[in-house]
């Protein structure tokens, strides 16, 4: 979520500017909503590149495995379960 936040900051940023420098040329409107509307699709686009770089395109269920030996002993429906990469062991 790092991504979200650096292009948030730099939606706002750019809106600050905007609004500082160019109000009296440029519509409110346009001030305020320009750069959303530019900065949410690069936010989609940059999250969903960087989901697909790191985890291989795959999903989270085919990275972990669920160990039953490492399971609290107590069988209750509170159990905690501990989600491993496939290749770590303890």
């Amino acid at each position: 979520m790092n991504i979200s936040g650096m292009i948030g900051g730099f939606i706002a940023a750019v809106s600050a500017f905007l609004l500082v420098d160019f109000s009296e040329n440029v519509p409110a409107l346009m001030v305020w909503l320009g750069p959303t509307i530019i900065g949410t699709p690069l936010i989609v686009y940059f999250i969903s590149f960087y989901k697909k770089k790191f985890t291989g395109g795959k999903q989270v269920q085919e990275l972990v495995t669920i160990r039953e030996d490492l399971l609290l002993p107590f069988k209750s429906k509170f159990s905690i379960h501990l989600f491993l990469p496939q290749n770590f062991y303890l």
